[in-house]
């Protein structure tokens, strides 16, 4: 009634099971919507649900039903089936959008990335606190950590609160000076601790870097993920919205 114009799409459910409808019932609702002067179908997508997959049949499945519907009678101006995985692994140019996420990061969906793509994201804190520590003696909530020498630890201002998985309690690694050096204890909420014992020159201030590169060194968001016992998705997402975001070219 307002002689506005409403630009939709439509989305295709072709076997991932979350949103969209089948084929039969979208044709339907498209051509009853095309009947209506208010609204205007731009375009249609889906999801692929194994796209990682080189081989998997449900993905070429989920092609096939796409194209029927997308390159079919309709004419949609715009028209997206492909994730990361489908981007990386499953490429098909007749279609002009994609949806990625996880690749923009330079991670990828199955562990494997192509040449040419590197990780963009690093996770990154600084040593506010060194203290000597002799061996026998538990370090941290629960003394779930009992050095067995005498130990340099240094003290981060980085905890779960901040993303980074409490599971890594005793079992992350960080990178000062160039070397892979322990997490030791729980992890905290605004805090962990590093046995940083072989870095002899390690000094508060001194960059710590939880996920990424530092030297030769790298810490990747899948041996993370691996070792919190998750998957790179979920912590990349989990990262908290007070952890400063520093963009560089």
């Amino acid at each position: 009634t307002s002689g506005k114009t409403v630009k939709v799409f439509l989305k295709l459910e072709s076997g991932m099971g979350r949103y969209g409808l089948p084929s039969a019932e979208l044709i339907q609702l498209a051509d009853a919507a095309a009947k209506l002067p208010a609204i205007k179908i731009i375009g249609v997508s889906t999801n692929l649900a194994d796209s990682s997959n080189h081989d998997s049949e449900l993905t070429q499945k989920q092609f096939a039903e796409f194209s029927s519907l997308a390159l079919g009678d309709f004419n949609f101006e715009y028209s997206g089936i492909e994730n990361s995985g489908g981007l990386l692994y499953n490429h098909h140019e007749k279609y002009n959008l994609v949806r990625v996420g996880i690749v923009l990061y330079g991670v990828s969906p199955n562990g494997k990335l192509p040449d040419g793509i590197e990780p963009v994201m690093s996770l990154k804190s600084r040593i506010v606190q060194l203290k000597k520590w002799p061996a026998g003696r538990p370090i941290g909530y629960g003394g779930h950590y009992t050095p067995k020498r005498d130990s340099l630890i240094a003290t981060i201002p980085l905890g779960y609160a901040d993303g980074y998985p409490w599971a890594l309690s005793n079992k992350g690694i960080a990178l000062v000076g160039g070397k892979r050096v322990p997490v030791v204890g729980r992890v905290c909420m605004d805090a962990l601790m590093l046995d940083v014992t072989d870095v002899p020159l390690a000094k508060s201030g001194d960059e710590v870097v939880l996920m990424g590169r530092q030297g030769a060194e790298t810490i990747s968001a899948e041996e993370i993920a691996a070792a919190a016992g998750s998957f790179p998705y979920e912590l990349i997402s989990c990262f908290a919205d007070r952890l400063p975001r520093i963009y560089v070219e």
